[in-house]
């Protein structure tokens, strides 16, 4: 006799959720893989103030200024912080018992957007309303280079933005996402700029590209993580210009965000470790507090109805824990801790140590002998029985057949 529950429409659970020992926060913060917080509020005089998880957080001011930008870099043991002025870079390095030593970088100019590299020794600034780029080494504290863009066009109008920036796994190059306009001839295009930090040249500019609202680096330098507007995540590569979505789709299936995802614009993108699943969040006041959750063959939008993602609020951050295990939120007022674990995904690496052969004698084991049964003729009929393994639990298990076939 079979013991088995069905699988829920949502396989995920809400561990914990951890009040913040403090009113809200509705600024701009972080979160590394350990779901430590980094917090500050713009404007509003607060504190820089980090908060770490235990039963209940605990919360240590770092620095009596607020921030404008707050970023853990990848291994979660160094924040940059961009104050509010936008001209100063500070570093915060974490140290035993909860201590923290602050360095900071020369002031070089006013500050948009930063990007981290990969490996955390390199930092990217957007300088001066997009006119220049700083490349800084964080280990040696040092600017690396200063690149110059093309000049507009002013005769015509021409004007850019930047909406988002990612170094390349391997830091050599760096990518910028944006939009061109030319109020002269009313045009508008996306664009998507490659650079190569060794010579600050500009490598190649892509024209026709969606409106890519964030980027990551994959552990492929060629290929990138994008969030857009109303589609699923995507995997660009530079080097085909091919995008295609991260969560494998049937073919002649749209690549449009489904109603079960409700996410429309994808402001908030992050991998696990192995890359295999990824979480993302929208901005988007008809969908605050929505999150989706996604492997390479299905996807799940985590916070469930509408009066729960109204109970969770603006997600203001999203963070993997370093196993990929659990997945971290925070809306401001309390960080949400999701169970990954439950979650029915397949690594690539393990996908791929089936041979085709072997994919086709495991689904035909499986639909012979656990969902028929001989009738009175000698044939195979479909079993029906409470002792069958229903449809759906099978191909479950197994989905990474369906999909492939």
């Amino acid at each position: 006799m079979f013991t088995y529950t069905l699988p829920k429409k949502n396989p995920l659970h809400l561990i914990a959720e951890i009040k913040v020992n403090r009113s809200s926060w509705r600024g701009i913060c972080d979160i590394n893989k350990e779901g430590t917080l980094c917090v500050s509020d713009p404007g509003c005089d607060r504190d820089i103030v980090i908060c770490t998880k235990k039963n209940e957080f605990k919360s240590t001011t770092i620095e009596n200024k607020s921030a404008k930008i707050v970023s853990f870099t990848p291994n979660g043991k160094r924040i940059v912080l961009i104050h509010e002025k936008g001209e100063k870079i500070s570093l915060c390095e974490q140290l035993e018992d909860q201590r923290y030593a602050f360095s900071s970088l020369p002031e070089t100019g006013f500050i948009n957007k930063i990007a981290i590299s990969h490996d955390g020794s390199k930092l990217l600034c957007e300088m001066n309303g997009g006119k220049k780029f700083h490349i800084w080494d964080l280990e040696l504290k040092s600017l690396l280079k200063c690149i110059l863009r093309p000049q507009l066009d002013p005769v015509i109008g021409e004007e850019e933005t930047i909406e988002c920036m990612s170094f390349s796994s391997d830091a050599a190059t760096f990518i910028v996402c944006g939009e061109n306009t030319q109020s002269d001839f009313e045009l508008s295009e996306n664009y998507l700029d490659i650079w190569c930090i060794k010579t600050g040249t500009l490598l190649r500019r892509f024209l026709q590209v969606p409106e890519i609202l964030c980027i990551s680096a994959t552990k492929n330098p060629s290929k990138f993580l994008i969030g857009t507007h109303g589609k699923y995540p995507s995997i660009f590569n530079v080097d085909t210009q091919d995008i295609q979505p991260f969560t494998a789709r049937d073919v002649g299936q749209s690549n449009k965000i489904p109603d079960n995802v409700c996410v429309c614009a994808c402001r908030m993108l992050v991998f696990n470790e192995d890359e295999t699943m990824i979480a993302y969040s929208d901005t988007e006041s008809s969908n605050w507090g929505a999150i989706a959750l996604a492997d390479k063959y299905s996807e799940f939008d985590l916070t469930g109805n509408t009066e729960e993602r109204m109970r969770l609020g603006t997600i203001s951050a999203l963070s993997f824990s370093s196993d990929g295990k659990k997945l971290y939120s925070f809306n401001g007022y309390q960080l949400s801790i999701w169970s990954t674990d439950r979650y029915p995904h397949w690594t690539t690496e393990n996908h791929r140590t089936f041979s085709k052969q072997l994919k086709k004698k495991i689904k035909l084991i499986v639909m012979e002998f656990c969902c028929t049964r001989v009738n009175i003729n000698g044939k195979r009929q479909r079993d029906t029985s409470e002792n069958c393994l229903p449809l759906e639990i099978l191909f479950h298990i197994f989905s990474f057949i369906a999909k492939d076939e």
